[in-house]
């Protein structure tokens, strides 16, 4: 591998931005680089000069002493070399330290650091409330884009939430609510029997970090505000071979309860390995014509991200068709808020623990 394509990973790491599988390969590869840890001291001997310039406390002639400050520091020499010749005149700490507090402030930050930074805050986050809708236009509607789908949902915790659909093209609607293993549903809601079935298309914060892994061709757009909140704007593509494995697992898992729900009816032997078998090949049958038609299609995402705390504000995913006859395009539009804030949800029961008028309740498979 060469080196200099990790000066910017050093970079960030240095900074401490980097997390999970890019800090451990950066850590793996210094044990045997004595040129990366090098640089690395480099990096860091530079951040601790410009930390200590942020530190300088404030007296009237500010100016001055910054100077005194800049001329005093000394540029390490791997540093030195990467400077353009136009650029010997000015003084070089001076260019690094701006280029520094820029980034330590949030105003000048690679997207890789924006989103690993994303990930970090979005993880510490408990509870918070999600707005979503979904917009539809193809053909069918003469190019008319039409709301196809409205969503609401209050996530107490991981286990405990609230959420409420709205499907106006076949004026259908469902609500539901997840403690624990119970789940309570009503509407036009389906009869869940898996968590993963519960999960399946909700816009939890797990299922929007893992659309942060589909991310290719990322690029950063104009500061935007989502409400009152400056964010970052970030665009980028989706890695079709990466949908493709997750659309994959998602069948297999498909066919799996298939199997189990024949099973429990007696209509297939338990022990019936041959079956499974199967059922496993004939997702495998399936795939390359999901592929041929996932590959016709574009997959475009859009993440704000508050400057302040990093956390996600909005998700723009927009779904195209490249050589659609029908010229099908969805849009889906999700906005977070309320984070942390104390969300109260409670069973659909009345006083005396009976379910409410029209509601159904199951229990999850352990």
């Amino acid at each position: 591998m060469n080196c200099k394509d990790l000066e910017e990973l050093l970079s960030a790491y240095a900074d401490g931005e980097l997390g999970g599988t890019q800090r451990d390969f950066i850590e793996e590869h210094l044990e045997s680089c004595a040129d990366c840890r090098a640089l690395l001291a480099d990096y860091t001997g530079v951040r601790r000069q410009l930390l200590s310039l942020r530190a300088t406390p404030a007296i009237p002639d500010i100016k001055k002493a910054t100077m005194i400050k800049i001329k005093t520091a000394r540029v390490p020499p791997k540093l030195r070399r990467w400077l353009r010749p136009a650029l010997v005149g000015i003084p070089i700490i001076a260019i690094l330290a701006t280029a520094l507090i820029l980034q330590l402030t949030g105003l000048f930050i690679s997207p890789s650091g924006v989103l690993s930074k994303a990930h970090a805050a979005m993880e510490r986050i408990e509870s918070y409330r999600v707005v979503g809708n979904q917009y539809k236009r193809s053909a069918y509607t003469e190019n008319e884009i039409v709301l196809s789908y409205h969503l609401e949902a209050e996530y107490a915790s991981t286990s405990k939430y609230h959420i409420i659909r709205y499907m106006p093209l076949d004026f259908s609607s469902s609500e539901m609510i997840v403690i624990d293993n119970q789940v309570y549903f009503r509407g036009d809601a389906l009869r869940p029997s898996t968590p993963e079935q519960v999960a399946e298309g909700l816009p939890s914060k797990d299922q929007t970090l893992e659309m942060l892994d589909w991310l290719i061709n990322l690029e950063q757009l104009k500061d935007e505000y989502v409400d009152d909140t400056l964010c970052f704007h970030y665009r980028g593509t989706a890695d079709i071979d990466k949908l493709l494995e997750i659309v994959r697992l998602k069948y297999l898992e498909m066919v799996r309860l298939n199997l189990l729900d024949l099973m429990e009816a007696g209509l297939v032997d338990k022990d019936d390995a041959e079956k499974e078998k199967e059922f496993e090949e004939s997702v495998e049958k399936m795939m390359p014509g999901i592929e041929e038609r996932m590959r016709r299609r574009e997959f475009v995402l859009d993440y704000w991200i508050g400057k302040d705390d990093y956390l996600i504000r909005q998700v723009e995913t927009v779904d195209r068709g490249l050589s659609d006859p029908i010229n099908m395009e969805i849009t889906s539009i999700y906005k977070y808020s309320d984070f942390n804030e104390n969300i109260i949800i409670n069973p659909p029961l009345t006083e005396t623990g009976e379910l409410l008028e029209g509601w159904r309740v199951t229990s999850l498979w352990e």
